[in-house]
């Protein structure tokens, strides 16, 4: 199945909506870090590989406005 990422950056999000189900990834922005704070995908959608899409999406569109990625640490053992 192919999902349809959208930006609502007023709101700091992508999201992917379909079926009354949102996954999403939130993130903030420090100057010019982009902080990423938390994705949640629905259950029902657990495995499809929505995580990754909704996190590439925001890592490249973040990467062309001149942004560096900022991990906590957590994040980056977790890989």
């Amino acid at each position: 199945m192919e999902y349809t990422v959208n930006h609502y950056p007023e709101k700091h999000r992508f999201e992917v909506v379909e079926d009354g189900l949102t996954a999403y990834v939130e993130y903030r922005l420090r100057g010019d870090a982009l902080d990423i704070i938390h994705t949640i995908v629905p259950k029902t959608w657990k495995g499809v590989g929505l995580r990754r899409l909704l996190l590439k999406q925001l890592i490249n569109t973040q990467r062309n406005r001149g942004c560096a990625l900022w991990l906590p640490v957590p994040m980056r053992l977790c890989g």
